[in-house]
């Protein structure tokens, strides 16, 4: 029973971060739609914030993808999703050093 219980609880986790994932993907969408085509109300979080960067856009977008393309199970892997979060990683780390 306590397996059954587990797994159930762990499909619940892995269905939040994927609604998270997508959430945080079409924020950061979003925001890179307000930059390409000079939406100005699109390129902030909320009309009275200061705009998103674009790098941050970017970066919220493959976060997302990250969150969207992890494997279902504990124990499988999954290529795309490393790429995406390596990616935030080099380009947050470069941004930092900046």
């Amino acid at each position: 029973m306590s397996t059954f219980k587990n797994q159930i609880s762990i499909s619940r986790w892995h269905t939040g971060s994927r609604i998270a994932g997508c959430l945080v993907a079409l924020l950061g969408l979003t925001v890179l739609f307000g930059w390409a085509f000079n939406i100005h109300v699109l390129k902030s979080v909320l009309p009275y914030f200061i705009t998103m960067k674009t790098n941050t856009a970017l970066l919220f977008l493959f976060s997302g993808l990250a969150l969207l393309l992890q494997p279902a199970s504990v124990s499988g892997r999954n290529g795309g999703m490393l790429v995406c979060a390596l990616f935030v990683f080099i380009v947050s780390t470069l941004t930092f050093i900046e």
